[in-house]
């Protein structure tokens, strides 16, 4: 389970299609100018994400007037999961801070993301994004209150990686259902992002087995 500070992107799995790229980036040689992110959804929180509130403007009989603040949907999404609470969509978390990618070094990017994947198509996808100009940190929306991109953020690409799912009954990942009625496993993966200024960006993801061993369940890497 993640923790309540962390972001919850891949509980909410989406299939998105094979991998696009935009823009002309060369993976050989990231510009320095940008910071590159993941997308990911948060719990919603009224004072932590005051993006996913709409503001009006209401007149009273006597002719004052007073601000409703009502969520709005184009941020806010009914939890597919867990009906009790609602999510925020596209917040960022940065892997690559521009300050980073003229190092002459490799980096690695490792965290921690829960999914959940259907049992009879599992689908594992991540959707990222470049930064340009404006200042930008962890858990900031990528898009404005109106479902539109923010000025300095970018989409860069998006990978869907389809799975077996006979691995991960054998393995005997524990299941749900969704709001939908449909099956899900509930898996937690190792996300790594590693960059080498000489060489490209990969993105991969390690699942092990539930006991908490060792045994890899699935893993893979895509070349960005």
């Amino acid at each position: 389970m993640l923790k309540a500070d962390m972001t919850f992107h891949s509980r909410l799995p989406v299939s998105r299609g094979g991998l696009l790229r935009y823009d002309n980036i060369s993976t050989q040689s990231l510009p320095s100018r940008w910071s590159y992110a993941l997308l990911e959804d948060d719990y919603f929180d009224r004072d932590k994400h005051p993006d996913g509130l709409a503001e009006s403007t209401v007149q009273r009989k006597d002719g004052s007037t007073w601000t409703r603040k009502r969520v709005n949907s184009d941020i806010v999404k009914r939890c597919p999961h867990d009906t009790s609470v609602d999510v925020v969509i596209d917040r960022l978390r940065i892997f690559l801070p521009k300050s980073h990618v003229t190092a002459r070094h490799t980096i690695n990017a490792t965290f921690q993301q829960e999914y959940y994947l259907n049992t009879q198509d599992p689908k594992l996808s991540a959707h990222l994004v470049y930064l340009d100009g404006a200042s930008f940190s962890n858990g900031q929306p990528a898009r404005d209150v109106h479902g539109n991109w923010r000025p300095g953020v970018h989409e860069w690409a998006k990978v869907d990686k389809t799975l077996d799912p006979q691995g991960f009954r054998d393995a005997g990942f524990p299941t749900l259902y969704n709001v939908d009625g449909e099956e899900e496993f509930v898996v937690t993966a190792s996300v790594l992002v590693p960059y080498d200024a000489d060489r490209d960006m990969r993105i991969g993801w390690k699942i092990v087995d539930p006991a908490g061993g060792e045994n890899t369940v699935w893993e893979d890497t895509e070349v960005m």
